[in-house]
């Protein structure tokens, strides 16, 4: 018989196991003349000041998201990790190869960047074999290693940490929730929701990330006190494959274009505060994620082409 103990001891578990850790927490560069990292958990070694073989963006309790090397002053390992501390991607840049990204999972996939090239997407780039295509209510789409990315931003602010967000984002396309986890993209924090869309057999699966920028636009300010400039509203990406046989591994390359995105022009994506509308009903059909219209990110359109880049 188990004991009341080990039953309260096991639901506990099963709450942390469930609850996305580090919500929102934004990671601080440090140093490291060393790495360890045997695949688990990444531990820096020797803390620098000024200089330092390794560039870290770690959490308050030393969880490491990211991390670069750098030889020659060049860049040839950026490293990324889930909220957990375990490996995602590697994007392999070493000196006079071809730049390479490998997603960690079952089997570990390998991606050879050959011809690709700096895209523009909201709010920054992402490298890409080709050019992006126009998105219908705003944003830019990429039809990529067998599936479809989309990004765009939504002038609209919400918190996406919130299960009203979680709800009406499920709501409002009928789907159904498979995992949801803490984000960064570029070292900006968010979550990432992985749903499954019906309608087709075996169903459409499509992972979306969503950053909240700035802060609420509810916030009180003292009197006379005018609203910080600067980016706000959601950025938002999603990645959609068609009739996975095998969801995990058909949505793999979805994490490889997140770690190619540089977020480095978020101050463009600023609405003036007379036009800041006012925050959406989540759990309005045809909200969030797909803005103004029915349609899921990744429907409508060409099919999604399954040749990989060059």
């Amino acid at each position: 018989m188990i004991s009341i103990c080990t039953w309260m001891i096991a639901l506990e578990r099963v709450a942390i196991a469930a609850a996305p850790p580090h919500v929102g927490e934004v990671p601080s560069e440090r140093l490291y003349k060393r790495m360890d990292d045997d695949g688990g958990p990444a531990r820096g070694r020797w803390r620098q000041r000024r200089s330092g073989a390794y560039l870290a963006w770690e959490l308050e309790d030393k969880t490491i998201l990211r991390y670069q090397k750098t030889e020659r002053r060049q860049v040839v390992l950026d490293r990324r990790f889930d909220a957990t501390g375990w490996p995602l991607t590697s994007l392999e840049t070493p000196i006079g190869g071809l730049p390479r990204v490998v997603v960690h999972s079952a089997p570990s996939r390998e991606i050879v960047l050959s011809g690709w090239s700096s895209q523009p997407i909201p709010g920054g780039s992402v490298s890409a074999p080709l050019p992006g295509l126009p998105r219908e209510g705003g944003g830019v789409r990429f039809l990529v290693l067998g599936g479809e990315l989309e990004v765009w931003h939504d002038p609209r602010w919400a918190d996406v940490y919130s299960d009203t967000f979680r709800d009406g984002l499920l709501a409002g396309c009928g789907c159904v929730l498979v995992d949801e986890m803490s984000a960064w993209i570029d070292n900006v924090p968010g979550k990432r929701f992985r749903m499954e869309v019906p309608g087709t057999e075996p169903p459409d699966q499509l992972d979306v990330w969503v950053v909240p920028l700035g802060p609420p636009p509810e916030l009180p300010r003292g009197e006379g006190e005018a609203p910080e400039a600067g980016p706000s509203g959601l950025w938002l990406a999603s990645y959609r494959v068609t009739a996975p046989e095998v969801p995990v591994l058909q949505l793999a390359p979805g994490r490889a274009m997140m770690a190619l995105i540089t977020l480095d022009r978020l101050e463009e994506l600023v609405v003036p505060v007379a036009e800041t509308p006012p925050p959406p009903d989540p759990l309005e059909p045809g909200g969030l994620p797909n803005e103004g219209g029915s349609e899921l990110p990744g429907e409508g359109g060409d099919e999604a082409s399954d040749e990989e880049g060059p």
